[in-house]
């Protein structure tokens, strides 16, 4: 069985079409980008790098809120900064975990590169889609030359 063309992704707000010779991005902040496959130089899926800053942010949180929590007066405002920075690292430590397992889709071409990220879960489709998107290009260079 013949799997089905993806001539169409869509992660979160933002969208990549294929029509015709076209690749059209459109984000979620009105911006619309549309430029020939044949101009694209590159198509690459990459893992989501630098996600150890987050982890560095959340041994900082909750080494504040330790020394918040017992080396300060035992007041209203160290209680507050303490929790407030232990619930800061809490944030950052989760996030790391979340991110570190994302991956982003670049396309690459001679003018602008267009960047998207995308969770684990998506991954089957955006491969999918760089496949027919290299398969269209490969055909449309074959009609040129």
């Amino acid at each position: 069985m013949e799997s089905k063309k993806q001539s169409f992704l869509n992660l979160g707000n933002k969208k990549l079409h294929l029509h015709g010779s076209y690749l059209r991005y459109k984000n979620s902040d009105s911006e619309n980008i549309e430029f020939l496959i044949s101009k694209i130089t590159s198509i690459s899926v990459k893992r989501l790098e630098k996600q150890y800053k987050n982890l560095l942010w959340a041994f900082t949180g909750f080494f504040f809120s330790l020394v918040s929590w017992y080396f300060l007066d035992n007041n209203l405002l160290s209680n507050i900064l303490s929790v407030l920075s232990f619930f800061g690292g809490a944030f950052y430590f989760i996030s790391y975990f979340i991110f570190s397992s994302y991956f982003k889709l670049v396309i690459e071409t001679q003018r602008l590169d267009v960047s998207i990220e995308f969770p684990p879960q998506k991954k089957n489709s955006v491969t999918k889609f760089v496949q027919f998107i290299k398969e269209t290009r490969n055909a449309n260079m074959g009609i040129i030359n």
